[in-house]
């Protein structure tokens, strides 16, 4: 009886590879864990001999399942209609249109969304030439960075060497008028000597020619060099804007300021006072024009405009401090 019960109770005795020797057949592992054995395959209704689980019900391996019932799998319940579950909750989109994504409206007849970095939409050359002067007096006369945001979205280089070509042109202009009215005009008042048989007016008259054409050539360049560097100072500042879109905004108040600032300083004596002011609402546009297009804060565009005269500032007052202290050297040793 012992031995008919200790063969039931032993698992080994009930497995269908009772008959097998394990040392044998399957050697023992040199780290002493049990040996790795291969069952052969099972029918449905038969369990695996060791770690008994009854078999899942076919229902969770055959899609669809029997009879054409649901798949109760997870407790939820089957689509109405049978239309396939959107997911998550949500209701399918209207009219079997996809969804567009993060909550933004699907773009109008079905265009893909214009890319982060390209979403200007310039002008035709001529549509965008008759606007200009709107663009100047809005610019000049409503001033914000809101403002400077929407017209950047015109920024096309064709429109930004018109501008360019037209300030060169009225630079050359207005340095013409300077040297045959204004220089010879304010020398004449000081009765300065001449030099030998020419007078100072007359000189500035025959540099009339000379001054005009070195402003026609030289005005895109140094232009260009000084928005290049302003461009890459508020870079530093971890601007985000495009070159084009700096150089277009920067046209829109440059271009109807230097006409202004140059009428200003066909005045005598006050001009020059007119002049420096209408300098100083430029720079309050820059800062406005930098803040729009590299999307900076106030205080970071402001440093941004103005580090280069606050650095040239403080250089010219060093250079006069040390010219005065050279000055009073030489006359302490003088009266010596």
């Amino acid at each position: 009886m012992s031995e008919e019960s200790n063969q039931n109770n032993n698992p080994a005795s009930q497995s269908p590879h009772s008959d097998e020797k394990p040392d044998t057949i399957y050697p023992s592992v040199p780290d002493g864990s049990l040996p790795y054995r291969e069952y052969s395959s099972l029918s449905d209704d038969q369990a695996s001999p060791e770690n008994s689980y009854p078999p899942p019900p076919s229902a969770y391996y055959n899609y669809p399942p029997p009879n054409e019932q649901p798949n109760p799998g997870y407790g939820y319940p089957p689509p109405p209609n049978g239309q396939p579950n959107p997911g998550y909750g949500y209701p399918p989109p209207p009219n079997g249109q996809p969804y567009p994504g993060y909550g933004y409206p699907s773009p109008p007849n079905g265009q893909p969304y214009p890319p982060r970095a390209n979403n200007r939409q310039p002008l035709p050359l001529g549509e965008a030439i008759k606007q200009l002067p709107k663009q100047y007096l809005r610019v000049l006369t409503r001033p914000s960075a809101a403002t400077f945001a929407e017209e950047k979205q015109k920024a096309a280089w064709n429109i930004i060497w018109v501008q360019i070509a037209f300030i060169a042109i009225i630079g050359a202009l207005i340095s013409f008028a300077a040297y045959t009215y204004v220089l010879p005009t304010f020398v004449s008042l000081f009765n300065l000597p001449k030099i030998g048989t020419t007078s100072f007016a007359d000189m500035y008259k025959g540099m009339a020619l000379q001054g005009s054409l070195t402003a026609l050539f030289s005005t895109p360049i140094s232009l260009f060099i000084n928005w290049t560097i302003y461009y890459f100072i508020a870079k530093l500042f971890k601007g985000q804007g495009e070159f084009i879109e700096y150089v277009y905004s920067a046209l829109l108040f440059y271009v109807p300021i230097q006409i202004i600032s140059g009428l200003l300083l066909l005045i005598p004596f006050v001009g020059f006072f007119l002049s420096a002011a209408v300098g100083i609402y430029m720079y309050v546009l820059m800062i406005l024009m930098t803040m729009a297009v590299h999307r900076l804060s106030g205080g970071r565009a402001t440093l941004a405009v103005l580090i280069l005269p606050i650095i040239a500032l403080v250089l010219v007052i060093i250079s006069v401090v040390l010219l005065i202290a050279i000055f009073s050297a030489l006359a302490s040793s003088v009266a010596r």
